[in-house]
C-alpha cells in the first residue's frame, strides 16, 4: 500500500489501495491473478481480520496499482440510502461497491483482452470493465487517431509513430515483445494517486484525468530476463519532449464529472492550455497531477496540469469561473478554510517539485529532490 488508505468510523473498516506486483511490466514468474495486488482490501480495523476485496487489474504488468484514497460515499439506490465506495486508478476506470459487501453497484463485465506475445508471459484472458460509467481516461489509440492540428506537431506524431514501428493499441494490449508498443492510458495516466472528490448535495464524483501514453518494449537481457528498455521505453511520454506536446488524441486532459444516480458523465471539460501552440490551437488539455477540492457553495478548485494555471470552476456544470496563471505549477489538492475574519480562502502549493513538471523543468516521471 503506497498510497492512501480510507477509513469508515462508523463501521470499522479500513480500505487499502494496494500497488502492482512488481512495476518492470513483465510478469513471467508469477502466473494467474496475483491476488492481492492491484486491488482494493476492506479489512476490521480493529482487528486486521479480512472482510473482501475486488481486484481491478489481473496479473497487472502495465504498472497500474490502485493508488488513490478509497472514496467513501452514501448513494441511493431504490428509496435506500447504500454505503459505497468508489475505486479509481490508472486505467481510468471507476468501480463502485458496497463498501460493507464488497458488492457491486453498477455492474462489473469480465471482458476479453488481448494475449500477450512475450515468451512465457500468461497475461489474464480478461480484465474487469465497470458497464457505467464508460471510461473516464482515453483508453485506445490508433494510427488514424493522432494528435490532429497544428501541421508541424501532427507531422512530428506521424513520423515519431511510423519511423518507430510502434504498434498501437486498446485496453490492456500487453508490452510487445521486441517492438516499441502503446497501450492507453499508461501507467502515468488516468486517475494517479491524487484522487477525486464528492459532492454529496449534487451526487456528483468529480476529478481531473490526464491522457498522457508511454511508449513500451521489452527485450530480453544476456542472462535470459527480460526488461522494459529502449531510447523511447520508460519513462518517456508519447510525444515531443522538446515542445512537450503529445501525440495522442486531444484532450490531454480533462475534468470529469459523474453523476452518482444513474452512472453517466454528466460533463466533460478540457482541462489546461499547451503555451507552445498558435493562438487558436492551445485548447489541448493539459496532464497533471494534483487533484479537485469541492466546497459547500459548489466550487471546483483545481491545479494540477502543468501549465501553471490554477482554477475554479462551478462543480453542478463544470463552467470556468476563473483562472490564474502562476510562476509554476500546482501538483497538490488544493485545501479551502474560513480565516478568522469569516472570510473563505483557498491555498495551494505551487512548486513543479512533482511529475508532470512545469514548462522549462525535465520531463520525467520521478520526483525531483
Amino acid at each position: 500500500v503506497w498510497g492512501y488508505t480510507s477509513l469508515d468510523a462508523q463501521r470499522g473498516i479500513l480500505y487499502m489501495p494496494l500497488g502492482a506486483p512488481n512495476n518492470d511490466r513483465v510478469g513471467v514468474d508469477r502466473p494467474g491473478n496475483n491476488l492481492f495486488s492491484s486491488s482494493i482490501v476492506a479489512v476490521d480495523a480493529n482487528t486486521g481480520k479480512y472482510l473482501w476485496h475486488f481486484q481491478l487489474v489481473h496479473h497487472d504488468i502495465w504498472d497500474y496499482d490502485t493508488q488513490s484514497a478509497p472514496l467513501l460515499v452514501d448513494l441511493r439506490r431504490d428509496g435506500q440510502l447504500v454505503p459505497a465506495v468508489i475505486i479509481v486508478n490508472k486505467t481510468g476506470l471507476m468501480f463502485t461497491l458496497n463498501r460493507v459487501t464488497g458488492k457491486p453497484i453498477f455492474d462489473i463485465e469480465e471482458r476479453p483482452v488481448p494475449k500477450s506475445d512475450l515468451p512465457g508471459e500468461q497475461a489474464s484472458p480478461t480484465q474487469p470493465f465497470p458497464v457505467k460509467p464508460p471510461p473516464l481516461a482515453q483508453n485506445t489509440v490508433s494510427r488514424n487517431n493522432l494528435y490532429k492540428g497544428e501541421p508541424q506537431h501532427q507531422s512530428y506524431c506521424e513520423h515519431l509513430v511510423d519511423d518507430n514501428n510502434i504498434k498501437l493499441g486498446g485496453p490492456f494490449m500487453p508490452i510487445a515483445f521486441n517492438q516499441y508498443s502503446i497501450s492507453p492510458p499508461g501507467p502515468a495516466g488516468g486517475i494517479n494517486f491524487w484522487g477525486p472528490s464528492y459532492d454529496p448535495e449534487l451526487h456528483l464524483f468529480v476529478s481531473n484525468t490526464s491522457n498522457i501514453f508511454q511508449p513500451m518494449r521489452l527485450i530480453q537481457r544476456p542472462d535470459g530476463s527480460y526488461v522494459n528498455s529502449g531510447p523511447l521505453a520508460g519513462t518517456r511520454r508519447f510525444g515531443d519532449p522538446e515542445r512537450r506536446l503529445l501525440c495522442g488524441p486531444t484532450p490531454w486532459g480533462e475534468l470529469i464529472a459523474v453523476n452518482m444516480d444513474s452512472g453517466d458523465i454528466a460533463y466533460r471539460k478540457t482541462l489546461g492550455v499547451s503555451d507552445a501552440l498558435p493562438a487558436g490551437m492551445q485548447d489541448t488539455g493539459r496532464p497533471s497531477s494534483g487533484g479537485v477540492t469541492l466546497t459547500a457553495s459548489g466550487l471546483t478548485f483545481v491545479g494540477g496540469t502543468d501549465d501553471f494555471r490554477f482554477r475554479a470552476f462551478a462543480t453542478a456544470t463544470g463552467e470556468k469561473l476563473w483562472e490564474i496563471k502562476l510562476s509554476s505549477s500546482v501538483e497538490t489538492p488544493p485545501i479551502t478554510y474560513q480565516g478568522a475574519d469569516g472570510r473563505q480562502f483557498v491555498t495551494v502549493v505551487s512548486t513543479a517539485g512533482r511529475p508532470p513538471r512545469s514548462p522549462g523543468t525535465t520531463d520525467a516521471t520521478t520526483p525531483s529532490p
